[in-house]
């Protein structure tokens, strides 16, 4: 653990991901944890979402409700700076606009169709799945964690 109480097993490096769909790829780069991240390389999917997706496992072991924060760069350009995130198999919210110009940096998921609303999920005891899926190519994905909602998120750290 560390002084949030929360072990590094959240924490998930996304070159790692369960299941990677194809036309992702890892690439390299030393400001990214391990440095090394994953990005679509594949057609936009703007509009709605794709199949083709990443797949974390996250196992819960104490229930409650959870945040999902991201480490992304969007390279600031403005149009490679979004996926579609979904959880437990649910409907994908569109997570468009993040914050990561020229850098790696931590953003909460929330949901660019309802005013930015930060999203956040009940978790029982268990194996849940976070699903990236791409919306702009082009989009860094360094890591990914669920957090637990009443326990300030450190954005500084970079696991």
């Amino acid at each position: 653990g560390d002084q949030y109480g929360i072990t590094t097993d959240f924490y998930l490096e996304a070159e790692c991901a369960d299941t990677v769909g194809a036309s992702w790829g890892i690439a390299s780069d030393g400001a990214a944890s391990n440095n090394e991240y994953i990005v679509w390389n594949g057609a936009n999917s703007n509009n709605s979402p794709p199949s083709n997706y990443i797949r974390f496992t996250i196992n819960i072991t104490t229930a409650g409700i959870y945040e999902i924060y991201a480490r992304v760069d969007t390279d600031g350009s403005g149009s490679d700076d979004s996926f579609w995130v979904r959880v437990d198999g649910e409907s994908p919210v569109r997570f468009n606009g993040i914050n990561g110009a020229n850098n790696f940096l931590w953003e909460q998921v929330y949901d660019s169709d309802n005013g930015n609303q930060l999203q956040s999920y009940f978790f029982d005891e268990g194996i849940h799945t976070v699903d990236f899926l791409h919306r702009e190519n082009g989009t860094k994905l360094d890591n990914i964690v669920a957090f637990p909602k009443n326990v300030a998120f450190p954005k500084n750290r970079t696991v």
